[in-house]
């Protein structure tokens, strides 16, 4: 019969090189976390602004219709803006006919959250002037679509929220490498 004898002290553990290969592979893997997870946080930021964008605009344009008897203007704020800061701000189209300052019956501005991830967006307007008018039927006064284009003022992909001309119909798309000066005509979706 044969005895089994202990391990030597020697043979047992792991080797400063085989610790120091896992810790390695351990960082890799961290970074590649925090990156891809970073990546999604500030995707997902610049998509809720747009869709939020998009909504209070529809609510801006319903409203428009029912509680306006001149109908809504908004005035959007281009350049770099930075957390809780304004985007657009709404008002009567005439404050003698409806002197409330809630005239609309929507919040009077659409700002950005109070937490920004990289601190700056950029807000530029691609075309159609800096404002646009709801008229009492729900559409618009605007002869060309007006688009507001939200990206990180670091570069990346940016969205777009595009409000044709006439119906006033609001349209979020998307510029996936933010090279583009618009969106592509193809990326836009029905918002909301």
């Amino acid at each position: 019969m044969r005895r089994f004898q202990s391990p030597s002290a020697a043979s047992t553990g792991f080797t400063l090189i085989e610790l120091l290969m896992v810790m390695v592979v351990m960082v890799i893997i961290a970074t590649a976390i925090t990156f891809i997870g970073t990546s999604a946080l500030r995707r997902e930021e610049l998509n809720s602004i747009s869709v939020g964008l998009a909504g209070w605009l529809e609510t801006v344009q319903r409203a428009s219709r029912r509680l306006s008897p001149s109908g809504c203007q908004v005035v959007f704020n281009p350049g770099t803006l930075t957390s809780h800061s304004a985007i657009a701000t709404v008002s009567a189209v005439d404050p003698v006919a409806s002197p409330a300052a809630d005239a609309c019956g929507v919040p009077t501005e659409f700002r950005l959250p109070s937490t920004i991830h990289d601190r700056n967006l950029q807000v530029n307007l691609d075309s159609g002037g800096d404002r646009i008018v709801f008229t009492p039927r729900g559409t618009t006064t605007a002869l060309s679509p007006l688009v507001i284009r939200v990206r990180r003022s670091t570069g990346g992909s940016a969205r777009c929220v595009r409000i044709s001309p006439i119906l006033g119909l609001v349209a979020i798309g998307t510029d996936p490498d933010g090279t583009a000066t618009t969106c592509p005509e193809a990326s836009y979706d029905e918002a909301t």
